[in-house]
């Protein structure tokens, strides 16, 4: 079916043109550029495999606003820009709203993480080229909130801070590689309250 539609359309196209002639594959080559074909047999496949009108298309998107959302898409760190403390895909004028995932050269997971209307949101991890972990922590809204872990590449952990709408909050604990613990910190909404050393 498909072969005649596109002998039926070929022919219609070839037979509309005066000066083109069945003997000229040259022009045929020029007409059909790979946008063009690619385009006709997206039309021809969504024709004759699928009788669904614009309608029923239209319903199944509302139905289901994830499959359409922009949020599903995901992107390279590599590929985004800050433009006035949001994040842009490169190349757009509109905030990006997706998930994040980079790699390191190695092929090992890098950073991932979600971005929602140009701020990062929800959980966030970062790895070393070897995949463990580096850190791991949450954004509310672009703002640090809550724990957030810092480990050295041996995976002990390294530094272990708290925030409250983005500002220092709690007891942070800072430790060396064999994970003694160095230096306590106590903070309130950002304000330094006590230093221990140990």
């Amino acid at each position: 079916m498909k072969k005649l539609l596109l002998a039926v359309f070929i022919s219609l196209f070839l037979s509309s043109t005066v000066s083109i002639s069945w003997a000229e594959p040259s022009f045929f080559i020029q007409a059909f550029t790979n946008n063009f074909a690619d385009w006709f047999f997206d039309k021809v496949d969504s024709y004759i495999t699928n009788d669904t009108s614009k309608e029923e298309i239209e319903q199944e998107k509302e139905a289901s606003p994830e499959k359409s959302s922009p949020q599903s898409e995901k992107i390279s760190e590599k590929n985004l820009v800050i433009r006035n403390n949001l994040f842009y895909k490169k190349f757009t004028n509109k905030p990006f709203s997706g998930l994040v995932e980079t790699y390191h050269e190695n092929g090992q997971l890098k950073t991932t993480g979600q971005i929602i209307n140009g701020k990062k949101n929800s959980l966030w991890e970062k790895y070393y080229s070897n995949g463990r972990q580096k850190s791991i922590g949450h954004y509310k809204m672009g703002v640090k909130e809550g724990s957030w872990k810092y480990y050295f590449l041996n995976s002990n952990l390294k530094e272990e801070e708290f925030y409250k709408n983005g500002k220092e909050h709690g007891l942070w604990k800072t430790f060396d590689a064999q994970g003694s613990l160095l230096k306590t910190e106590s903070y309130k909404l950002g304000e330094l309250l006590i230093t221990t050393l140990n």
